[in-house]
């Protein structure tokens, strides 16, 4: 999977994070405390993207919305709460991405 991730990025967070997680690399827990703070650095520039504004680009929902919103969403799976006093932006913005038909719709899979 890494190498298949290498083909379309050379952004180490997430080359990072496609071997900690596809290639089942166990994060140590001395280091755990350590990805944790830059996952909330990316909040918090999340947060500071949106003052201001409904949408990561423009004025207007786009790709860069439904591509960054999984990613986010995510954060909880991976134990890092997503904390509305601390990014009221962040849980706002996801709200109105779930208000959206066209993005629940996205996340909706069909069973086999």
């Amino acid at each position: 999977m890494l190498a298949d991730a290498r083909r379309s990025t050379d952004d180490p967070a997430h080359l990072d994070w496609v071997r900690r997680v596809y290639d089942g690399e166990v994060v140590a827990d001395t280091e755990a405390p350590h990805l944790e703070s830059l996952l909330v650095q990316r909040l918090d520039r999340l947060e500071a993207a949106l003052v201001d504004h409904d949408w990561l680009v423009g004025g207007r929902y786009s790709i860069a919305d439904l591509s960054v919103a999984p990613r986010v969403q995510m954060y909880p799976m991976v134990q890092l709460p997503l904390e509305p006093a601390r990014h009221p932006r962040v849980c706002d913005w996801l709200a109105r991405l779930a208000a959206r038909p066209s993005f629940r719709q996205s996340e909706v899979v069909p069973p086999d």
